[in-house]
């Protein structure tokens, strides 16, 4: 089983990078072949006159879009650790809840709750993933219901030390959830996305403004300035949405909360004569 999961992680991840590779390739191919059909129409006349002007433009305007870029990349960046972290701690928080309210013992919920609990498990990772599935249940509703069950129950005396840890940790599961999905639906403004876009041809189009006496040079300048533009785009894109694209969070941890619930056993209940 062990090997299986490792194969099956390492294709996934070959077919990210094949992937990813190929949309790289694209965009490099049509660029070079733009700057091709503009070497063959614009005379080299008017390329020479402008090369200084287009140098100058493209080390200020580079260096200006470069910043940006890089800012931009680590916001996004900073906003996908902060959903995966908050997706480790509803994980935690899930199981310890799980395993904390299975000594409630005179509960007669506790069983059901449990079981819905084991469900959310499962169904927050299939609702969120990068391929999502079809559920019937709604983790939401889900957790309300457990929720709502947990607190009509009156718990004895000796449930006491029990119950308040158990609303604590029902507490840190609901604001792990929230703040789950808080951070997972920033997204960077229109108009900062369209500047990464129109920035980048911008970019380019200034490469192809310069004059440089050999085509393959000229060439080779344009397939690395746009590669740069594409991977810095195709990095933010992902990172902008932390459930799609090539970079996701990762539900290992919602995995192994699943395996640690259902290798808890419940304490039997303890009956009390009158």
């Amino acid at each position: 089983m062990a090997d299986g999961g490792y194969s099956r992680a390492v294709s996934s991840r070959a077919l990210v990078h094949g992937r990813r590779f190929l949309k790289h390739a694209w965009w490099v191919a049509v660029s070079v072949g733009g700057l091709l059909v503009f070497r063959s129409v614009v005379p080299p006349e008017s390329l020479r006159g402008a090369s200084d002007v287009s140098g100058n433009f493209l080390q200020t305007f580079g260096s200006i879009y470069g910043v940006i870029v890089a800012f931009v990349i680590y916001v996004v960046w900073q906003q996908h650790n902060e959903t995966q972290i908050a997706v480790e701690k509803e994980a935690v928080a899930l199981a310890e809840v799980y395993t904390t309210i299975g000594w409630l013992t005179a509960w007669p919920q506790r069983d059901e709750v449990r079981a819905r609990l084991r469900r959310y498990a499962k169904v927050v990772p299939a609702l969120n993933g990068a391929r999502p599935e079809k559920v019937e249940e709604d983790d939401k509703r889900l957790l309300d219901a457990s929720f709502r069950d947990f607190m009509n129950h009156a718990p004895s005396a000796a449930e006491e030390r029990v119950f308040e840890p158990a609303l604590e940790l029902f507490h840190e599961l609901n604001e792990a959830r929230e703040h789950r999905l808080t951070v997972s639906r920033l997204r960077l403004p229109e108009a900062l996305r369209w500047f990464v876009f129109l920035g980048g041809a911008i970019s380019v189009g200034a490469v192809w403004l310069l004059w440089v006496e050999s085509l393959a040079v000229q060439a080779t300048l344009t397939a690395g300035m746009t590669w740069v533009i594409v991977a810095a785009t195709s990095l933010i894109l992902d990172l902008d949405d932390p459930y799609g694209g090539d970079f996701v969070v990762n539900w290992a941890r919602f995995n192994e909360a699943g395996e640690r619930m259902d290798a808890h056993v419940c304490p039997e209940l303890v009956r009390r004569s009158a």
